[in-house]
């Protein structure tokens, strides 16, 4: 199973300082009028500084492994349970996650201050139903 799973995977690139790179424009905006229009790939881009080899390592509390919450981003409702949307810190905005909140134990004033910023969050993710 190794040698088939090996066969198909390649090693992540290094890249140096003046190398060139191109972005994919899934997670940022742009001016172009529809997402269907713009470009794909954006670049290329010169690599200025390198900023670090690693990802940063999870806070470990209790014995379990936890992250950071940088900043709350969104609230939904799914399955009758709260959710919200989190970025984490030392992460982009392609690692955002929607987490429970009963997840979200050392972050209560966090939730406390979204909740009173944004009342109106949940209700922009329900359907409206309509009856005939």
């Amino acid at each position: 199973m190794k040698k088939q799973f090996d066969r198909n995977v390649r090693s992540t690139p290094e890249w140096n300082v003046g190398d060139y790179v191109w972005l994919n424009s899934k997670n940022i905006s742009t001016t172009r009028p529809s997402p269907k229009l713009g470009h794909r790939w954006l670049g290329p881009f010169p690599i200025c500084a390198k900023i670090s080899q690693e990802e940063p390592e999870p806070v470990v509390i209790k014995g379990e492994e936890e992250w950071e919450v940088a900043e709350i981003l969104d609230c939904r409702r799914k399955r009758g349970k709260r959710e919200y949307l989190i970025a984490w810190k030392g992460y982009g905005p392609e690692d955002n996650s929607w987490e429970p909140a009963v997840n979200l134990t050392h972050c209560q004033q966090l939730l406390k201050d979204f909740d009173i910023k944004f009342p109106e969050a949940e209700k922009r993710h329900t359907r409206s139903r309509r009856f005939r």
